[in-house]
């Protein structure tokens, strides 16, 4: 379990108890891999198409701590905050233009706490 997005998510130091949001989450196998590597930290995914898919494959793995939801990740609205937020592979997927990328970007920082972390090309380099 030492894929790339993996490693990646490593990068930002996460402890028990945290909460992240997977952004386009696809089949949700970062959110999986991720759970079975940090068990007390919570996964909730998001994907527009692909929630089910991912809801199933995790149940393969009998997970707890590890949810999907099928959400436009332009209108996510959640209650609680989330300790950091990542999106792999689904920025092309989601924006098509500078203005998608800016609202898409506003509603992530809607979602995380004020300290929340965000995986960007600097974190990664």
């Amino acid at each position: 379990m030492d894929g790339l997005r993996v490693k990646a998510f490593c990068l930002l130091g996460p402890k028990p108890g945290w909460r992240v949001l997977d952004i386009g989450c696809g089949d949700g196998w970062f959110s999986i891999q991720k759970t079975l590597v940090f068990k007390d930290v919570h996964s909730t995914g998001i994907d527009l198409y692909e929630a089910e898919d991912s809801k199933k494959n995790a149940q393969l793995f009998e997970l707890k701590n590890c949810t999907f939801m099928m959400m436009n990740a332009y209108e996510m609205e959640f209650k609680e905050k989330f300790d950091a937020a990542v999106l792999f592979f689904s920025l092309g997927n989601i924006c098509s233009g500078k203005e998608d990328l800016i609202n898409l970007f506003n509603k992530v920082k809607e979602a995380l706490k004020i300290e929340g972390k965000r995986i960007s090309k600097s974190t990664i380099n």
